[in-house]
């Protein structure tokens, strides 16, 4: 690439040999009208490049970008890979003013004929796209009417049976699209298997059951019981005279029922005594592992810690992308995620494959979790983690209304104001040793419950 002050000229070419690559392959069958496309596992070579040039124009809110792209996969027979873009040529012109942007795009797709088996060609074709922005404060002199609404709300609910009705059908879908999802499947699976007879092996959305039978009268009794004083926290944050908020809140929220504090004190899980491994078959194409550890409660020393783990472990630049995802091809998705709340909650290793892959994903992620155990994180990777944790935190406290959200959450859980400064001091000290400690006191023990997901037709 060379620069200037006011443009970007640059070529940037990359060929990548990728062992037992997965893709999407269409196989010219249909089930009722719809292409059947099936997950197919080969070597692969895909190269290309972009040659783009990139100008601010002597006009301040004026700049442009015009880029050429192409790109090239070859399975191992040198047959093409399906769903390759063609030959693209874009043209943008960007505006930038005070409290506004717009961006117009031309995009120019080439003609597709070189195509893989059972894969359409497609002509030429053409793009044009506007898109814009527009920052304004909002509410920033109607702060008074916003207050009226929201406080009306919360003291003078009616929840009425035509929007309850709603939400219910909404609700019942999504608890059909969870067993519907390998992977949501997976969670649930673990769950019940990792929590017994504790209140967390259920759903968040709750069973079909539950749902059908709410209604105004049962969501207002709830209410009632939750939505009082001493079990909430007003948490408002932005460009206001606080005397003055402080104020207001007092009068709109004077005759609010005092209550009780709901949630006191929760037991733990009683956790099992010997792994578990359970496997499961799902109509869908796609298999998933999923290897579930007792994890943590929300006022715990040890999550600013098991934050980074997750960083390390399941982040784009992670151990489970790197080695599964990038190095082997075995995998379309890899992660990690925590259930954390008021009593000890659970910490999940995941990964998305097919059946074929399946073995070899849970040997290389087993692997992985024991080096965790066994080995301590190399100190350039430990820095790259606490980087992308802090920037990511950074970047979650931008707007007014997640600052007001996180205050408002720590202190309703009873962390404290300054809760996040803590975690972050934390992070910024871990050390290796730290995470290796860590790791044993959580992942070195036979708590634990594999779940495996896979194809009715294997």
């Amino acid at each position: 690439s060379t620069f200037t002050s006011s443009s970007e000229f640059g070529l940037d070419l990359f060929a990548n040999s990728l062992k037992d690559y997965i893709y999407l392959n269409p196989t010219g069958q249909e089930i009722d009208e719809m292409p059947v496309y099936n997950y197919v596992q080969d070597d692969a070579n895909i190269f290309g490049g972009e040659l783009y040039y990139n100008r601010q124009s002597s006009l301040d809110w004026l700049s442009y970008e015009t880029s050429v792209e192409f790109l090239r996969g070859e399975k191992s027979n040198s047959d093409v890979l399906p769903f390759i873009a063609p030959l693209s040529l874009k043209q943008s012109f960007n505006l930038e003013f005070n409290n506004s942007s717009f961006e117009l795009e031309a995009v120019l797709k080439g003609k597709k004929e070189n195509v893989a088996q059972f894969e359409t060609k497609t002509d030429s074709y053409f793009l044009l796209n506007l898109s814009g922005t527009y920052d304004v404060e909002f509410l920033s002199n109607d702060f008074n009417l916003a207050f009226d609404i929201v406080s009306d709300v919360i003291m003078d609910p009616i929840f009425p049976q035509s929007a309850v009705n709603r939400e219910k059908e909404t609700l019942l879908l999504d608890i059909e699209e969870e067993r519907e999802s390998p992977l949501s499947l997976a969670a649930i699976i673990a769950r019940e298997n990792l929590f017994d007879n504790h209140a967390y092996k259920n759903s968040r959305l709750g069973t079909e059951n539950h749902v059908k039978a709410l209604n105004t009268e049962k969501i207002l009794k709830y209410y009632s019981n939750y939505g009082v004083a001493n079990n909430g926290v007003i948490s408002i944050c932005g460009a206001i005279d606080s005397d003055k908020v402080i104020d207001k809140v007092g009068g709109a929220f004077s005759k609010m029922r005092i209550g009780d504090e709901v949630i006191t004190n929760t037991k733990d899980a009683e956790w099992p005594v010997t792994q578990k491994e359970i496997e499961y078959n799902h109509h869908k194409e796609q298999a998933v592992l999923l290897v579930a550890y007792p994890g943590l409660k929300l006022d715990d020393k040890d999550r600013a810690i098991v934050s980074l783990i997750e960083e390390i472990s399941g982040g784009m630049d992670g151990l489970l992308f790197k080695r599964i995802r990038e190095e082997l091809g075995l995998a379309y998705y890899v992660g990690t995620s925590q259930l954390v709340s008021y009593s000890r909650g659970s910490i999940y290793f995941y990964a998305g494959t097919n059946s074929e892959s399946l073995s070899k994903v849970q040997n290389e992620l087993e692997k992985i979790i024991g080096s965790l155990i066994s080995e301590k994180i190399d100190d350039k990777v430990l820095e790259r983690a606490k980087k992308s944790l802090i920037g990511k935190y950074s970047l979650s406290k931008q707007s007014y209304s997640s600052r007001a959200q996180s205050m408002a959450l720590n202190l309703l859980y009873g962390l404290g104001e300054s809760y996040d400064e803590e975690n972050l001091k934390i992070i910024k000290n871990t050390t290796s040793s730290d995470l290796q400690k860590c790791c044993q006191k959580y992942f070195n023990t036979l708590s634990k419950v594999t779940v495996r997901i896979v194809p009715n037709n294997k």
